[in-house]
Protein backbone atom coordinates (compact mmCIF):
# COMPACT_ATOMS: atom_id res chain seq x y z
CA UNK A 1 0.00 0.00 0.00
CA UNK A 2 1.94 2.89 -1.21
CA UNK A 3 -0.29 5.46 0.85
CA UNK A 4 1.56 4.22 4.06
CA UNK A 5 4.41 5.53 5.20
CA UNK A 6 6.74 4.91 8.07
CA UNK A 7 9.75 7.90 8.66
CA UNK A 8 12.48 7.22 11.67
CA UNK A 9 12.87 11.27 12.90
CA UNK A 10 16.41 11.90 14.20
CA UNK A 11 19.23 12.95 12.25
CA UNK A 12 22.18 10.31 13.26
CA UNK A 13 24.62 11.90 11.00
CA UNK A 14 24.59 15.43 13.08
CA UNK A 15 24.74 13.65 15.86
CA UNK A 16 28.69 14.87 16.19
CA UNK A 17 30.78 17.92 17.21
CA UNK A 18 31.92 20.18 14.77
CA UNK A 19 30.17 22.54 12.05
CA UNK A 20 26.78 20.54 12.81
CA UNK A 21 27.05 21.18 16.13
CA UNK A 22 27.99 24.55 16.58
CA UNK A 23 25.50 26.03 14.78
CA UNK A 24 22.52 23.73 16.23
CA UNK A 25 21.56 21.92 13.18
CA UNK A 26 21.66 18.66 15.50
CA UNK A 27 17.91 17.02 15.27
CA UNK A 28 17.01 14.24 17.98
CA UNK A 29 15.21 11.28 17.61
CA UNK A 30 11.09 11.22 18.45
CA UNK A 31 10.62 7.87 17.41
CA UNK A 32 8.74 6.68 14.02
CA UNK A 33 5.86 8.36 12.43
CA UNK A 34 3.24 6.56 10.19
CA UNK A 35 1.04 8.34 7.76
CA UNK A 36 -2.07 6.37 6.04
CA UNK A 37 -2.32 8.67 3.54
CA UNK A 38 0.43 9.51 1.41
CA UNK A 39 2.14 11.70 3.85
CA UNK A 40 -0.71 14.19 4.49
CA UNK A 41 -1.12 13.44 7.96
CA UNK A 42 1.36 11.99 10.74
CA UNK A 43 0.90 9.88 13.99
CA UNK A 44 3.69 9.03 16.06
CA UNK A 45 3.80 5.54 17.12
CA UNK A 46 4.56 3.57 19.86
CA UNK A 47 8.27 4.55 22.12
CA UNK A 48 11.27 2.79 22.00
CA UNK A 49 11.34 0.90 25.31
CA UNK A 50 14.54 2.65 27.86
CA UNK A 51 15.89 5.17 24.96
CA UNK A 52 16.98 7.90 26.64
CA UNK A 53 15.21 10.71 23.98
CA UNK A 54 17.65 13.07 25.19
CA UNK A 55 20.46 11.99 23.21
CA UNK A 56 18.44 9.54 20.74
CA UNK A 57 19.25 9.56 16.81
CA UNK A 58 17.96 7.83 14.01
CA UNK A 59 20.08 6.15 11.38
CA UNK A 60 18.07 3.61 9.30
CA UNK A 61 14.43 2.38 9.28
CA UNK A 62 13.84 -0.81 7.63
CA UNK A 63 11.26 -3.19 6.59
CA UNK A 64 10.80 -6.80 6.34
CA UNK A 65 10.74 -8.21 3.13
CA UNK A 66 7.72 -9.93 2.94
CA UNK A 67 5.87 -8.65 6.42
CA UNK A 68 5.08 -5.13 6.55
CA UNK A 69 3.58 -5.00 9.82
CA UNK A 70 7.98 -6.06 10.82
CA UNK A 71 10.01 -2.82 11.15
CA UNK A 72 13.73 -2.19 12.53
CA UNK A 73 15.08 0.95 13.41
CA UNK A 74 18.79 1.57 13.38
CA UNK A 75 19.46 4.22 16.08
CA UNK A 76 22.52 5.39 18.07
CA UNK A 77 21.52 3.43 21.42
CA UNK A 78 20.65 -0.12 19.21
CA UNK A 79 17.98 -1.68 17.34
CA UNK A 80 14.45 -1.63 18.04
CA UNK A 81 11.93 -3.63 16.53
CA UNK A 82 8.11 -3.79 16.08
CA UNK A 83 5.87 -6.32 14.29
CA UNK A 84 2.45 -4.65 14.96
CA UNK A 85 3.62 -1.80 12.30
CA UNK A 86 4.69 0.45 15.03
CA UNK A 87 2.15 0.26 17.68
CA UNK A 88 5.03 -1.25 20.47
CA UNK A 89 8.47 -1.70 20.09
CA UNK A 90 11.29 -3.87 21.50
CA UNK A 91 14.99 -3.56 21.80
CA UNK A 92 16.37 -6.02 19.48
CA UNK A 93 19.69 -5.51 20.11
CA UNK A 94 22.07 -2.77 21.67
CA UNK A 95 25.44 -1.58 22.58
CA UNK A 96 26.22 1.11 20.33
CA UNK A 97 25.01 2.79 17.34
CA UNK A 98 23.89 0.95 14.11
CA UNK A 99 24.22 2.74 10.88
CA UNK A 100 22.17 0.23 8.85
CA UNK A 101 20.69 -3.07 8.01
CA UNK A 102 20.08 -4.98 4.87
CA UNK A 103 18.14 -8.00 4.08
CA UNK A 104 19.82 -10.83 1.93
CA UNK A 105 18.05 -10.22 -1.55
CA UNK A 106 15.35 -12.92 -1.78
CA UNK A 107 15.82 -14.10 1.97
CA UNK A 108 13.25 -13.07 4.59
CA UNK A 109 15.83 -14.88 7.18
CA UNK A 110 19.00 -13.82 6.92
CA UNK A 111 20.10 -10.31 7.08
CA UNK A 112 23.45 -8.14 8.10
CA UNK A 113 24.32 -4.97 10.55
CA UNK A 114 27.11 -2.89 11.02
CA UNK A 115 27.83 -1.00 14.20
CA UNK A 116 30.04 0.76 16.70
CA UNK A 117 30.69 1.08 20.50
CA UNK A 118 29.73 4.18 21.64
CA UNK A 119 33.37 5.52 21.49
CA UNK A 120 34.28 4.38 18.45
CA UNK A 121 37.17 2.12 19.88
CA UNK A 122 35.38 -1.05 17.69
CA UNK A 123 33.16 -1.64 14.66
CA UNK A 124 31.45 -4.64 14.22
CA UNK A 125 29.72 -6.70 10.99
CA UNK A 126 26.73 -8.83 12.27
CA UNK A 127 25.07 -11.36 10.13
CA UNK A 128 21.50 -13.16 11.92
CA UNK A 129 19.98 -16.04 10.23
CA UNK A 130 16.58 -15.77 12.01
CA UNK A 131 15.47 -12.07 10.68
CA UNK A 132 17.47 -9.98 13.72
CA UNK A 133 16.37 -12.02 16.75
CA UNK A 134 19.51 -13.11 16.97
CA UNK A 135 22.64 -11.72 15.91
CA UNK A 136 26.71 -13.41 15.58
CA UNK A 137 29.50 -11.48 14.89
CA UNK A 138 31.89 -12.24 11.73
CA UNK A 139 35.17 -12.78 13.23
CA UNK A 140 36.48 -13.04 9.81
CA UNK A 141 36.00 -9.78 9.19
CA UNK A 142 36.18 -7.94 12.37
CA UNK A 143 39.85 -7.50 12.60
CA UNK A 144 39.94 -5.92 9.04
CA UNK A 145 37.84 -3.39 9.35
CA UNK A 146 38.95 -1.84 12.95
CA UNK A 147 42.23 -0.30 13.79
CA UNK A 148 39.65 1.38 15.41
CA UNK A 149 36.96 2.36 12.56
CA UNK A 150 34.52 4.86 13.19
CA UNK A 151 31.93 4.05 10.73
CA UNK A 152 31.28 1.01 8.54
CA UNK A 153 28.59 1.13 5.88
CA UNK A 154 27.15 -1.31 3.80
CA UNK A 155 25.01 -2.78 0.79
CA UNK A 156 23.66 -6.01 -1.00
CA UNK A 157 23.52 -6.67 -4.92
CA UNK A 158 20.24 -7.77 -6.06
CA UNK A 159 21.52 -9.22 -8.85
CA UNK A 160 23.84 -11.18 -7.02
CA UNK A 161 22.32 -12.01 -3.24
CA UNK A 162 25.37 -13.76 -2.21
CA UNK A 163 26.76 -10.14 -2.63
CA UNK A 164 27.94 -7.63 0.67
CA UNK A 165 30.04 -4.72 0.20
CA UNK A 166 31.15 -2.93 3.40
CA UNK A 167 32.52 0.36 3.05
CA UNK A 168 34.75 1.41 6.18
CA UNK A 169 36.29 4.58 7.05
CA UNK A 170 37.39 6.44 10.04
CA UNK A 171 40.68 4.67 10.63
CA UNK A 172 43.29 6.97 12.72
CA UNK A 173 46.32 7.46 10.81
CA UNK A 174 49.81 8.30 12.14
CA UNK A 175 49.78 11.58 11.49
CA UNK A 176 46.82 13.99 12.13
CA UNK A 177 43.32 13.02 11.41
CA UNK A 178 41.55 9.52 10.12
CA UNK A 179 41.95 7.79 6.41
CA UNK A 180 40.11 5.76 4.18
CA UNK A 181 39.99 1.67 6.07
CA UNK A 182 39.15 -0.02 2.38
CA UNK A 183 36.33 -1.43 0.31
CA UNK A 184 35.39 -5.38 1.46
CA UNK A 185 33.31 -7.62 -0.54
CA UNK A 186 32.07 -11.19 0.61
CA UNK A 187 30.69 -13.79 -1.84
CA UNK A 188 29.14 -16.25 0.57
CA UNK A 189 26.78 -13.94 2.08
CA UNK A 190 28.60 -12.17 4.99
CA UNK A 191 30.68 -15.55 6.06
CA UNK A 192 33.94 -13.90 4.71
CA UNK A 193 35.66 -10.78 3.22
CA UNK A 194 37.79 -9.66 1.20
CA UNK A 195 39.64 -6.25 1.18
CA UNK A 196 38.85 -4.81 -2.70
CA UNK A 197 40.68 -1.43 -2.40
CA UNK A 198 41.86 1.13 0.27
CA UNK A 199 43.54 3.74 -1.83
CA UNK A 200 43.01 6.28 -3.60
CA UNK A 201 41.50 8.28 -0.46
CA UNK A 202 37.66 8.07 -2.25
CA UNK A 203 36.54 9.63 1.52
CA UNK A 204 38.26 12.82 0.82
CA UNK A 205 37.52 15.88 -1.09
CA UNK A 206 40.30 15.37 -3.41
CA UNK A 207 39.26 14.51 -7.09
CA UNK A 208 42.33 12.31 -7.36
CA UNK A 209 42.00 11.05 -4.44
CA UNK A 210 45.09 11.89 -3.07
CA UNK A 211 44.35 14.50 0.14
CA UNK A 212 44.37 12.76 3.81
CA UNK A 213 40.85 13.90 4.72
CA UNK A 214 37.43 11.84 6.42
CA UNK A 215 34.94 12.64 7.89
CA UNK A 216 32.86 9.22 7.83
CA UNK A 217 31.15 9.75 10.67
CA UNK A 218 29.29 12.54 9.26
CA UNK A 219 28.73 11.44 5.52
CA UNK A 220 29.40 7.86 4.57
CA UNK A 221 27.05 5.60 1.75
CA UNK A 222 27.44 3.01 -0.70
CA UNK A 223 24.68 1.39 -3.11
CA UNK A 224 24.91 -1.06 -5.66
CA UNK A 225 23.52 -1.60 -9.43
CA UNK A 226 19.69 -3.10 -9.22
CA UNK A 227 21.08 -4.59 -12.88
CA UNK A 228 25.09 -5.34 -12.64
CA UNK A 229 26.39 -6.57 -9.05
CA UNK A 230 30.35 -5.06 -10.19
CA UNK A 231 28.87 -1.88 -11.14
CA UNK A 232 28.65 0.22 -7.33
CA UNK A 233 28.59 3.70 -6.34
CA UNK A 234 30.29 4.87 -2.63
CA UNK A 235 29.45 8.40 -1.02
CA UNK A 236 31.45 10.74 1.35
CA UNK A 237 32.48 14.26 0.45
CA UNK A 238 32.34 13.55 -3.12
CA UNK A 239 30.97 10.32 -5.17
CA UNK A 240 33.52 7.80 -6.43
CA UNK A 241 31.78 4.76 -8.42
CA UNK A 242 33.38 1.32 -9.86
CA UNK A 243 32.22 -1.02 -12.38
CA UNK A 244 34.75 -4.00 -11.43
CA UNK A 245 33.00 -4.58 -7.90
CA UNK A 246 35.60 -1.88 -6.48
CA UNK A 247 38.94 -3.08 -8.02
CA UNK A 248 39.21 0.69 -9.21
CA UNK A 249 37.26 3.50 -8.50
CA UNK A 250 36.47 6.76 -10.28
CA UNK A 251 35.40 9.78 -9.29
CA UNK A 252 31.92 10.90 -10.43
CA UNK A 253 31.94 14.11 -11.17
CA UNK A 254 30.59 17.37 -9.04
CA UNK A 255 27.64 17.42 -6.86
CA UNK A 256 27.49 19.12 -3.36
CA UNK A 257 29.70 18.45 -0.77
CA UNK A 258 28.89 15.97 1.85
CA UNK A 259 26.95 12.62 0.59
CA UNK A 260 23.95 10.86 3.26
CA UNK A 261 22.60 8.80 0.97
CA UNK A 262 22.88 6.59 -2.43
CA UNK A 263 20.03 4.53 -4.09
CA UNK A 264 19.05 2.98 -6.53
CA UNK A 265 15.45 3.13 -7.46
CA UNK A 266 14.38 -0.43 -7.79
CA UNK A 267 12.34 -0.02 -10.87
CA UNK A 268 14.33 2.13 -13.62
CA UNK A 269 17.56 1.40 -11.48
CA UNK A 270 18.11 5.63 -11.92
CA UNK A 271 20.61 6.68 -9.07
CA UNK A 272 19.88 9.03 -6.57
CA UNK A 273 22.10 11.01 -4.35
CA UNK A 274 21.00 13.20 -1.08
CA UNK A 275 23.86 15.18 -0.47
CA UNK A 276 24.23 18.47 2.37
CA UNK A 277 23.48 20.65 -0.91
CA UNK A 278 19.89 18.88 -2.26
CA UNK A 279 18.79 15.44 -4.32
CA UNK A 280 20.44 14.84 -7.48
CA UNK A 281 19.85 12.03 -9.85
CA UNK A 282 21.96 10.48 -12.41
CA UNK A 283 20.49 7.90 -14.88
CA UNK A 284 24.18 6.78 -16.12
CA UNK A 285 25.43 5.36 -13.44
CA UNK A 286 26.59 8.64 -11.75
CA UNK A 287 29.12 9.23 -15.08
Amino acid sequence: NTNTIYILTGDGDSNFGGFVQDFGYIRLCIGVLKSTNGGANWTRMGEFPGADYSRLTGYRLIMHPTNNNILYACTNQGIYATSNGGESWGLNIGGGRFFNMKFKPGSDNICYTVNSEPDFSNTYFLRSTNSGLTWDTVTSVTPQINNPTRRVELAVAPSNPNRVYLLAGGVLTNGPGFRFKGLYLSEDAGLSFNLQINTPNILGGSTTGTDLRDQSNYDLAIAVSNLNSNVLVTGAIEVWRSTDAGINMNYSGSLHDDIHDLGYHPANNKLWAATDGGVYSSTNNGV
